[in-house]
């Protein structure tokens, strides 16, 4: 509930079960670009529920193949899962692995393919998996199913409470997580929910200022366009500014302010009513 509550109230109080004061303002926040948002949602559906889905199947049948006793590699590939749980290779090189080597950057694979097996998982599907009786899945070999049709038809359906356990484990944190987002994402439209929300917060408070004395107006011209091509051409970590204002004050000198709209908006207003000669000679949203 404290999504409910104003900001002064968080800072005076900080966070409580049930605000005193209510308060929209952070969903009309998030609200402004509904675009952007429901771009986001599909992004956060597709890791969350795409990729919690493709790993409990892959899981799953990782954890079936290292119960059964007729195949040859099953302890030496145990042996390596589990060795992979306990040296664990570290951010750089994994970023280095998706990108240079799978080039899954700006991609929906990066969703779904790197976290596809979770070492935890498939031991913990290989315990529940070497419960059920083998007379089962005998039976269903002699009547001639494959190891396929036995996980699907057999293993799978009585695994059900331990496959929607584990399903919905691995869903809430990847629901939670902004990092693959933020990490490999340079496409705006497919970041997460997440990602984005992390992005409107570091906004909220951002603002760039900047003093320069020109020789001419085709001067003023050509560094409001430089600026602006500057700032679309980069990749803003603490989120796209809202709004770039540029003002001329007296015949040289022009002020440009860049950032989150409501703190664009003050600074033009003070900015105005203390120089009786400013004016406005760009305003434009940037989103």
């Amino acid at each position: 509930f404290n999504a409910l509550a104003p900001e002064e109230h968080i800072k005076e109080i900080g966070y409580v079960l049930w605000p005193t004061e209510i308060t929209l303002n952070a969903f009309r926040c998030l609200m402004n670009n509904y675009m952007q948002l429901l771009q986001s949602l599909f992004a956060s559906i597709v890791y969350a529920v795409g990729g919690a889905l493709f790993a409990a199947i892959v899981c799953a049948m990782l954890g079936y193949t290292l119960t059964r006793k007729e195949f040859i590699f099953r302890k030496p590939i145990t042996v390596l899962v589990i060795i992979t749980m306990f040296f664990v290779p570290g951010l750089i090189p994994e970023y280095m692995v998706n990108t240079t080597i799978y080039h899954l950057e700006d991609s929906w694979l990066i969703y779904i393919l790197p976290q596809a097996v979770n070492v935890f998982e498939v031991i913990v599907y290989r315990t529940f998996f070497q419960g059920i009786p083998e007379s089962l899945i005998e039976s269903a070999q002699i009547d001639g199913a494959s190891h396929m049709q036995t996980l699907s038809k057999i293993i799978m359906p009585l695994s059900m409470p331990i496959l929607v356990t584990q399903f919905f484990l691995n869903m809430v944190g990847r629901w939670k997580d902004y990092t693959y987002s933020l990490y490999y994402m340079t496409d705006q439209s497919k970041i997460t929910l997440e990602h984005y929300v992390q992005q409107i917060m570091m906004n909220a408070n951002t603002f760039t200022g900047g003093v320069y004395h020109v020789a001419d107006t085709a001067n003023q011209d050509a560094l409001i366009d430089s600026l602006k091509d500057n700032i679309m051409s980069r990749q803003w970590i603490c989120g796209f500014p809202d709004t770039l204002v540029v003002f001329g004050i007296g015949d040289n000198t022009v002020v440009s302010a860049f950032g989150n709209a409501e703190i664009i908006d003050t600074f033009e207003t003070k900015l105005l009513s203390v120089y009786d000669g400013a004016k406005v000679l760009c305003e434009e949203s940037l989103n």
